[in-house]
Order: C-alpha cells, then sequence, then structure tokens
C-alpha cells in the first residue's frame, strides 16, 4: 500500500531540472491508497507536467518501484530522491528517469553504481559541513552521477565556489529558492 503525504505542483530549484515545472509526489503518513494502480491513476490525473518527482520518507520502500514503472508506462517522467543511505534496488536504474542521492558517509549505498543522470546531494548548513563535503567529493569524484551542492548559509558561498572550481560535474544550488545570494568579486 502506497501513503502519500501531498500531491502538488512547483517548479524545480535544484538538480538538473532546475527550472522545470513538476508534480511532486511526497511519500508519508497521509492518503492511504488500496492498490498502486490506484494512485498511478491519481498522480496522473494531477500531474501538470511531464515530471514527476517522487520524495519523503522510504522512497524505495516496497510498492514504489511499481509506482515509478506505472507511471513510466504512462508516459510521464520520474525523478526520484533517496535520502535513507543503503543499498539502491534495480528497479530504481531501470524505471527512475533521474536518481537524486543524498551522500552518507559510511553508508552501503554504492555512489559509483549512479549513472551520469542520477546526481548525488551535499547540503551545507555549516562550515563544518563544507569539511565533509570536500572529503565527499574527493571520495565520489570518478561517479558518473552529476554531484551538487545545496547551500544553505550564504556566508559560505565563495567556500563553495572554489570546492566546486575543483570538481567536475559539479554544481551549485541555493537552498533559499527563489531569493539570489551574491558574493563580491574583489
Amino acid at each position: 500500500m502506497i501513503s502519500i503525504e501531498s500531491l502538488y505542483h512547483g517548479i524545480r530549484s535544484e538538480g538538473v531540472n532546475f527550472g522545470l515545472p513538476m508534480t511532486f509526489v511526497r511519500l508519508g503518513e497521509g492518503n492511504p491508497y488500496p492498490s498502486v494502480e490506484t494512485a498511478v491513476e491519481e498522480i496522473w490525473r494531477a500531474s501538470a507536467s511531464n515530471w514527476i518527482c517522487i520524495l519523503g520518507e522510504e522512497t524505495l520502500r516496497v510498492g514504489v518501484g511499481s509506482l515509478v514503472a506505472g507511471l513510466s508506462t504512462l508516459g510521464l517522467r520520474v525523478e526520484l530522491e533517496y535520502s535513507e543511505g543503503g543499498l539502491i534496488p534495480g528497479w530504481a536504474s531501470r524505471n527512475v528517469d533521474r536518481l537524486i542521492v543524498n551522500y552518507l558517509e559510511n553508508t552501503k549505498t554504492n555512489y559509483f553504481n549512479l549513472r551520469a543522470a542520477d546526481m548525488i546531494r551535499f547540503s551545507i548548513g555549516s562550515t563544518e559541513d563544507l569539511r565533509a563535503v570536500e572529503k565527499g567529493l574527493a571520495v565520489v569524484k570518478k561517479s558518473e552521477a552529476t554531484k551538487y551542492i545545496l547551500l544553505g548559509v550564504p556566508d559560505l558561498l565563495g567556500s563553495c565556489f572554489e570546492v566546486v572550481r575543483h570538481y567536475s560535474r559539479t554544481r551549485l544550488y541555493w537552498e533559499g529558492g527563489e531569493d539570489a545570494i551574491t558574493g563580491s568579486t574583489s
């Protein structure tokens, strides 16, 4: 059984799909659907774009693979966020168009099995996080996936520019959404 906490439309504010209209499906405590087919039909009817982003708790739990396959069969593109750590099941690389995986140190996630279409997200909320991101980027630098930093502290913008400059296929996004941040060039 799939439980959907919320189903809403918005503009993607991070990752390769930045700026694209998306229908967001947040899994979690909420409306339980009696079958995966019922959930697929509801999402398809509610979708306002070609892209669906599945996020929230336990995005790789039992039933989500069938949900993704059903959405793909209807011609929808699926981006799936995964933040729990651990092994990524085979259906994710077969049926998900783009997988976004949070980088976690000391996890069983094999970042080197990710495809070029996938992304590894690093979140920065403090100077300590920045140091951890530098270490993490060094660990996953040979992964085909695009890496990106989601910056939540504007004071670290200059330091993040320095980090991103040293790694290919690495991007930087501001967690503040629509608000722009700027840094001095002097």
